[in-house]
């Protein structure tokens, strides 16, 4: 079916993108772009909505909204099981707080030339993690696209879940919150094992990356590359809150392994454990405790990107 399915998430950017859809409407109608649309009406029904329109024959998937709207469809290409995910075209046009993934891409924030990328762009390949997680007793499975964070990145995770729906700026709020929540915390003693390490001690910080930028433009995990077929690993021991406040400059220009108590290692699978409370969170969603586990698709997504 050459249409693009198109799911609006219209909670985005603290409900304005009700609203903005009626621009990006007006640009596809300029492109002369063949598509259907659909809002969702609560979280995760984008993952249901995307299964159900692969089923019928989609194969051209567009998402409107942050980084959590990305994750939610993106799920559904993974779940559905009549095609391989590499037939279906993923394509973002970008609204909301969070838009950390599209940094790693390139793709513009402009809704015509992120529109225009529908009809004029190209398209590459980038992998997608597994991640096997603990909620309230049941163990489940999600597919993510950007970043895993463990331990303070899931607690402030937990702090920011109202941020898109307030409407506030991303990066900045991402920052305050970072900040504020210094007093709060407790780090996590954890067992971090992959494919040749195991590191074992109190963690401030740690991060499994596929693409680099999360947080609202932080770098937790910069040398990450999205298509090597590995997780890139940053585990940043305990620090105080004043050496925090002094090294998060280096977090967000990419100097995150210049901080003395980091490491840095490179893995295609995962294991996490913690001796006391500990929780993960994806594309800015907190999903439930550790133990966890993860593993990577190598180059399972197809992207819609820039030709240039």
């Amino acid at each position: 079916m050459n249409q693009w399915y198109i799911v609006i998430n219209p909670r985005s950017a603290g409900g304005k993108t009700t609203s903005e859809w009626q621009k990006i409407a007006r640009l596809l109608q300029e492109y002369e772009i063949n598509y259907t649309h659909i809002f969702t009406e609560y979280p995760q029904q984008a993952t249901e909505l995307v299964k159900n329109a692969i089923e019928k024959g989609f194969r051209k998937i567009v998402a409107i909204g942050g980084d959590g709207t990305l994750n939610e469809v993106m799920n559904g290409i993974f779940v559905q099981k009549v095609v391989d995910s590499r037939e279906i075209e993923f394509a973002v046009i970008p609204v909301g707080t969070g838009s950390d993934w599209i940094r790693t891409h390139k793709i513009p924030k402009s809704y015509k030339d992120s529109v225009a990328l529908l009809k004029n762009g190209t398209n590459t390949y980038q992998d997608i993690g597994i991640v096997e997680y603990w909620d309230k007793g049941n163990e489940k499975i999600r597919y993510f696209m950007n970043v895993a964070g463990f331990a303070y990145d899931a607690f402030v995770g937990e702090k920011t879940y109202h941020v898109s729906k307030a409407g506030l700026s991303g990066t900045f709020y991402y920052l305050y919150l970072t900040i504020k929540c210094l007093g709060e915390y407790e780090s996590a003693k954890m067992t971090i094992e992959g494919e040749g390490f195991k590191f074992e001690g109190s963690v401030f910080v740690a991060n499994a990356g596929i693409c680099r930028y999360s947080g609202g433009g932080m770098q937790l995990v910069p040398l990450s590359i999205s298509d090597d077929g590995l997780f890139d690993i940053t585990i940043i021991e305990h620090l105080t809150p004043l050496e925090i406040l002094w090294h998060i400059p280096k977090v967000y220009i990419g100097k995150t392994y210049n901080i003395k108590k980091s490491y840095h290692y490179r893995t295609p699978w995962l294991k996490v454990s913690a001796q006391n409370e500990c929780k993960i969170e994806v594309e800015g969603e907190v999903l439930g405790q550790v133990p966890v586990k993860l593993s990577i698709l190598h180059k399972a997504l197809k992207l819609r990107v820039s030709s240039k």
